[in-house]
């Protein structure tokens, strides 16, 4: 195991085999060696999860999602010929449960509700549940395995890791087990409540209470998740990286618009409505001395059409002004 650290972004990569001279996949920064000693880097996954998305898959899945940014510029629509596989960890935790409970559970009752309220432009009336709560007090005795602490760690289908036969580095994780804890109560909770409400014939619960004992301690598992990364340099010089669950095809990271091509754009519309104004002023002056010839209607519908060019010529500026970004949670 070589561990490798970035300069710029502060990444911790682990490589199984020894790594070539190539900078940081995150952010493009310089890597430098670094001790593993006892620190996360150290830490080999136990189990990983198999890459369902190849390489053209995933830079067709990208380029798709860039492409839904207005007037995104080539550095960022170019990421997708950029992609490359590596591993990310993922924590994933397992609670053997003894524990007491309260919690509420819900009951929706007929007839509806009915929820009146003013929307925009109207009156609105809609139906809601009619909820019937009842408070509940028991044990749980059963055992939960691979509960995931974020919304991207599924390790279902995970299966032991190799890492000594993989050819891509490993991105440490951040955090450690004991910082994790209340990630995996919450996580425990969660799946507790819908068992809750499945034992009692119910719709939804609240306010679930567990009184952990000193000895229902999560036990965690690091879990190698395979992912497609490129990054990209925004125009105020800020990197930012894009990624493709690789398990998944869901994407992820900071799709920037491009001021640039957003003033490109706003310039065209200028200029097609300055060339219309000119022509309409040209048709209207012909219209004062040939006025049998032409019809008033036509010289107001190109002052109109005008109008409406110049208006649309506005809203890309505004749009580049406020960057035009789009953010989801990402996977990494």
């Amino acid at each position: 195991m070589i561990g490798l650290a970035c300069g710029q972004c502060g990444s911790e990569w682990v490589w199984f085999v020894p790594p070539p001279q190539e900078p940081c996949r995150w952010c493009g920064g310089n890597l430098e060696p670094m001790a593993l000693g006892d620190s996360l880097l150290a830490r080999r996954p136990e189990r990983a999860l198999p890459v369902s998305i190849d390489a053209r898959r995933a830079a067709a899945t990208l380029r798709e999602w860039v492409g839904e940014v207005p007037f995104a510029g080539p550095e960022l629509s170019n990421t997708a010929d950029q992609l490359q596989l590596c591993w990310t960890a993922r924590w994933v935790a397992a609670f053997d449960l003894h524990t007491a409970f309260e919690a509420a559970i819900g009951f929706d009752e007929a007839p509806p509700s009915r929820l009146e309220g003013w929307v925009p432009t109207r009156w609105s009336r809609r139906k809601v549940p009619a909820t019937r709560w009842e408070f509940r007090t028991g044990v749980v005795e059963r055992r939960y395995d691979d509960l995931s602490l974020s919304a991207h760690a599924s390790a279902g289908t995970s299966a032991p890791a190799a890492p000594e036969t993989w050819e891509q580095p490993f991105l440490s994780p951040t955090a450690t087990p004991a910082e994790l804890v209340p990630a995996a109560q919450a996580a425990v909770r969660a799946a507790v409540a819908i068992d809750l409400v499945a034992a009692a014939g119910a719709q939804r619960s609240t306010d679930v209470n567990l009184r952990f004992a000193p000895t229902e301690a999560p036990r965690f598992t690091l879990v190698a998740l395979p992912i497609w990364v490129a990054h990209y340099r925004d125009e105020e010089g800020g990197v930012h990286a894009l990624v493709v669950d690789a398990t998944t095809g869901r994407c992820a990271g900071r799709r920037l618009g491009s001021r640039a091509v957003a003033r490109a754009y706003a310039g065209r519309q200028t200029a097609t409505s300055i060339a219309v104004a000119l022509f309409a002023a040209f048709l209207a002056l012909a219209g004062v001395i040939f006025w049998l010839l032409l019809p008033g209607s036509m010289v107001v519908g190109l002052t109109a059409l005008t109008l409406v060019l110049q208006g649309r010529s506005a809203v890309p500026s505004v749009a580049a002004w406020n960057r035009a970004e789009r953010q989801v949670d990402g996977v990494a």
